[in-house]
C-alpha cells in the first residue's frame, strides 16, 4: 500500500477484517456485511470513542419483513467517506446485491490486499477496535 492512511481509516478497515473477509482457500467461507450494519458498527465506535468521525440522523430506508420502511439513523458520512477511500483504493471489495422487496443494498468485505495491509497494524490500534466489538470478560473474544 503506498498511499498514507489516517488511523481512523485502519481503524475500520481491521474492524471490517473481524466481520467480512474473502474466502483463501477452496474451504474457507467468504464473508460480507451490508451497509446498515456497518454504519451501525461505525456509529458504535463512534459513542465508544474508538473512531474519530461525526454523526447526525439520516433517513435511511430498511427492509423487515419484506417491506421497506424509513428510519433515521445516526449515520457517519465522514465513515462512509472513509469506506468510499478504501474501496477505490481496492482495500475493500464492494458487492451490489437487492433486499426481499428489491431495494439495492451494497455489501463490503476487506480484500486480500486489505488483509495483507491490516498486518502491518501495530497490536494498540488492533486492541482499540477489539475492546469495542467483543464483549467484555467473561465473555472476550464473542461478538
Amino acid at each position: 500500500v503506498n498511499q498514507t492512511w489516517s488511523i481512523n481509516h485502519c481503524k475500520l478497515l481491521y474492524m471490517l477484517s473481524k466481520f467480512a473477509k474473502p474466502a483463501l482457500s477452496a474451504n474457507d467461507k467468504e464473508g460480507w456485511i451490508r451497509n446498515i450494519p456497518l454504519m451501525v458498527m461505525l456509529y458504535e465506535g463512534v459513542t465508544c470513542g474508538t473512531l474519530d468521525f461525526d454523526y447526525a440522523p439520516q433517513s435511511v430506508l430498511i427492509t423487515q419483513d419484506g417491506k421497506s420502511k424509513r428510519m433515521f439513523l445516526n449515520i457517519t458520512q465522514e465513515g462512509k467517506s472513509a469506506v468510499d477511500d478504501l474501496r477505490e483504493a481496492k482495500l475493500i471489495n464492494g458487492l451490489k446485491l437487492s433486499s426481499e422487496d428489491f431495494q439495492p443494498v451494497t455489501a463490503f468485505q476487506v480484500s486480500v490486499a486489505g488483509l495483507d495491509f491490516i498486518q502491518k497494524f501495530p497490536n494498540q490500534l488492533k486492541r482499540a477496535v477489539n475492546d469495542f466489538i467483543y464483549a467484555p470478560a467473561p465473555h472476550a473474544e464473542h461478538m
